[in-house]
């Protein structure tokens, strides 16, 4: 496969060097001329791809000022909300895209108590279920309700060191630590069920099926 060159796209700001600085808008349910989102320190500008320099009919660019640091940003939509997801030191955000980018939800992920200190690792299942990891190694999950508005629904702690990113497909979910820990985990009616987990041994990995265990 081949790429080329087609333009620049300028923004009014920096780029943090941190991981998952960028997200990309390929969601076939979103039809939106905004499809890049970065991070910029306590800030996510949003532009689309006609931003460039020598345009004339430039989409307005946006910055949403999150008054924290930002961890991660992610495009998604939940029941009928397009949303753009961003995780930072004081929780989860959703901004909807179809109402220019106006702050919809958010969720203080901080517990004192609980060692919780920053959101991080976003995962989404279709149009129903948004995960969101912790510091403390904890997923949360949260859903539309009955009217549409979005929810919290569950939190399990999977992880005994901080989240450091999450994928899924279908109805598993892939979670990482900070110690090196992946678990793999699945969505049942809004919980988290724990399937296996794998320990690192002085480089050695071992996988410990869950599942197979309890149906013994």
């Amino acid at each position: 496969m081949l790429y080329k060159k087609e333009k620049k796209i300028f923004i009014n700001g920096t780029v943090s060097a941190v991981m998952n600085n960028v997200a990309v808008n390929v969601s076939k349910y979103q039809k939106t001329l905004h499809g890049f989102a970065v991070i910029d320190r306590q800030t996510v500008r949003v532009m689309g791809t006609e931003n460039s320099m020598d345009s004339a009919t430039d989409v307005p660019q946006y910055c949403l000022d999150t008054k924290t640091d930002v961890t991660q940003i992610h495009w998604c939509t939940l029941g009928y909300i397009n949303c753009l997801v961003v995780t930072c030191s004081e929780g989860l955000i959703v901004y909807d895209c179809d109402q220019q980018f106006k702050r919809i939800y958010s969720h203080n992920c901080e517990d004192k108590n609980m060692k919780e200190k920053y959101a991080k690792g976003i995962a989404t299942f279709e149009c129903t279920y948004l995960c969101v990891g912790n510091s403390n190694g904890s997923i949360r999950v949260f859903g539309p309700d009955e009217e549409g508005q979005v929810v919290f629904l569950d939190r399990k702690l999977l992880h005994g060191a901080p989240i450091t990113d999450m994928s899924s497909h279908k109805h598993s979910l892939v979670s990482c630590d900070e110690s090196g820990c992946t678990v793999l985990s699945q969505i049942d009616c809004g919980e988290l069920m724990i399937i296996a987990r794998t320990k690192v041994f002085g480089g050695l990995v071992n996988i410990q099926d869950i599942h197979a265990q309890q149906q013994k």
